[in-house]
């Protein structure tokens, strides 16, 4: 009886298997087409969808999009681009091609960008970007302290730490003052990150300090206060103080620095000036300049000594912002266009090379003739990796370096040249005229030959420009074989 209970059981079994078997099957059969069909009449795909901010995301700025998208067919899409603002922009894009679209927002608020792509059969994708657009950033004051080594005796400093946080404002939109409570103010444009600045009182008493941040209609934008107790106790001789000059200090400009350290019996009192940078590095004129190579926070002192033999320190922390590195510049007033390669300017000649270099939506940053001067230019160039090094002269012609012994005798080094288009080396003219440096005589030099230019009657007569003359070394002089004289 046992046996045939288990029998019937397994029967029932076999049957609900079967059963369970049919249906799969009957659903494969119908969905496999519809996974097919699916999977050949694919959605177009978007590979990117980017918004960015130069300035931030802030209203009458560009905002810059960025677009990939592919399609299955590689034919082109029909795409639709909604800014969230009521403007639309549509085109046709073509798959594995990045497209850039820039807008304008009028008004702050928070907007909806939505991409929307089409195949040509109607199948269709999109993305959407939710963006939280801005008025100007106001700037913000982080901190406000006096410093651990701040004096509060009549007439020594008091030392007052601070940190503002710009927050991308423009520099030329806003002042800091300092009010140190005893009818003296201090203001300064523009002032950003963390510094310290001090100031000595002429009378005992108890001082209201007050930091504000104002904008160009003097509107207060952001302030805090401390109170400062100044007792007599006595009154040093001699007093060491500077300011530093340059608002925004970057890493490889040049920043400057001024002194107005103070002696009793005079500033004519005071005989030497030492500066140490915080990087190693120190000076003793009385208004030096510097460079630093790396964006970082310095502690910069300055020991003042007077022909008595005393001695006043006085230091400020200063911070130097990321440099221009691999950015686009070019000096106010000026439209030449320049990048900053290795610390050095390379300057890009003509549109189409700044186009050959895929360079037409970089931003350009606009900064200080002085600040761009500082920088010397790029001298040695080649295409790609190619072994033939060219030297750029001072006007602008290359000239083909002979041999790496002649690279050597200029001091030049491996990492001071930069790779270049061959559309940027086609440019520039060969350099034809040279002159062994220190002397007078000028030759024309063709296919690795100087021949000697007998006279200046002759030179003219030819029409070569006295412009055009590179000097060159003895090593590299010596290099060329003589030729026949042009006469």
């Amino acid at each position: 009886m046992e046996i045939r209970k288990k029998i019937k059981q397994r029967n029932k079994l076999n049957k609900k298997d079967i059963f369970s078997v049919l249906f799969s099957l009957l659903i494969i059969s119908i969905a496999l087409p519809l996974w097919v069909g699916a999977y050949l009449v694919r959605k177009p795909d978007i590979d990117l969808f980017r918004a960015d901010g130069a300035k931030g995301f802030q209203a009458n700025q560009s905002i810059l999009f960025t677009i990939k998208a592919s399609n299955d067919n590689n034919q082109s899409l029909n795409t639709l681009l909604s800014y969230g603002d009521g403007e639309n922009y549509s085109f046709q894009m073509m798959p594995g091609v990045t497209y850039l679209k820039r807008h304008f927002y009028r008004d702050s608020g928070s907007y909806k960008a939505t991409l929307l792509i089409r195949k040509a059969s109607g199948e269709q994708r999109q993305f959407k970007l939710l963006l939280r657009i801005e008025n100007k950033k106001v700037p913000q004051i982080r901190s406000l302290s006096f410093d651990n080594q701040s004096s509060k005796t009549l007439g020594e400093r008091v030392y007052l730490a601070y940190e503002i946080s710009c927050n991308d404002f423009s520099q030329n939109d806003f002042n800091v003052i300092f009010d140190w409570g005893d009818n003296n103010q201090e203001i300064q444009k523009g002032l950003c990150g963390k510094g310290i600045i001090s100031h000595r009182y002429l009378k005992a008493g108890i001082y209201l300090i007050k930091l504000s941040v104002r904008n160009i209609n003097n509107r207060i934008l952001a302030s805090q206060s401390l109170e400062a107790i100044v007792q007599r106790v006595g009154r040093a001789t001699l007093q060491a103080d500077f300011f530093i000059r340059t608002a925004r200090p970057r890493a490889g400009e040049l920043i400057y620095f001024q002194d107005r350290s103070t002696d009793k019996l005079g500033r004519k009192n005071i005989k030497s000036w030492q500066w140490d940078f915080g990087d190693g590095t120190q000076a003793q004129d009385i208004n030096p300049f510097h460079i630093y190579n790396k964006s970082k926070r310095y502690k910069v002192a300055l020991t003042v000594t007077n022909k008595n033999g005393d001695q006043s320190t006085f230091y400020r922390w200063i911070t130097v912002l990321p440099g221009y590195e691999g950015k686009l510049v070019k000096a106010k007033g000026d439209n030449k266009i320049y990048q900053i390669i290795k610390g050095k300017k390379h300057w890009i000649p003509t549109p189409a090379i700044l186009s050959d270099y895929h360079f037409n939506d970089y931003p350009v940053f606009e900064i200080d003739a002085k600040i761009l001067a500082s920088y010397p230019r790029v001298k040695l160039v080649r295409v790609g990796a190619s072994p033939d090094i060219y030297y750029l002269t001072q006007s602008w012609m290359k000239r083909k370096i002979p041999n790496m012994d002649i690279f050597y005798s200029y001091n030049d080094k491996l990492e001071d040249i930069v790779s270049i288009s061959q559309k940027e080396l086609d440019w520039y003219p060969e350099n034809h005229l040279i002159k062994y440096d220190g002397d007078w005589q000028v030759y024309y030099l063709e296919n690795g030959i100087k021949h000697w230019i007998k006279s200046a009657q002759i030179f003219n007569q030819h029409g070569f420009s006295w412009l055009r003359i590179a000097p060159v070394n003895w090593q590299e002089f010596d290099v060329y074989p003589i030729g026949a004289p042009i006469d």
